[in-house]
């Protein structure tokens, strides 16, 4: 037989699981929301900071490069024909 009772009973849970939350949704979707309120309107002012505040703390200064003495530059190797290296003595 292919339909036997613990699949059929199984497909029943389901379907009242479903059919119940269907409703909770249905029921949920038509809450119109509470109207906005202060929050701190009750509490005294005295209850928050009114000092003023701490200064901040200075910052590191960013290091600096001590200036680097001016250095020749290197002579670049000009472009005239050079003889080749002499072959490597067999050994």
């Amino acid at each position: 037989m292919i339909y036997s009772v613990p699949r059929i009973l199984a497909a029943a849970v389901l379907a009242v699981i479903l059919a119940a939350g269907g409703g909770l949704l249905w029921l949920g979707s038509h809450v119109t929301p509470p109207a906005q309120t202060l929050v701190h309107k009750d509490l005294p002012p005295d209850r928050f900071a009114l000092a003023p505040p701490a200064p901040a703390p200075l910052a590191v200064p960013t290091p600096v490069a001590a200036p680097v003495a001016s250095v020749p530059a290197a002579p670049v190797p000009s472009a005239t024909k050079s003889t080749p290296p002499a072959p490597a003595s067999p050994r």
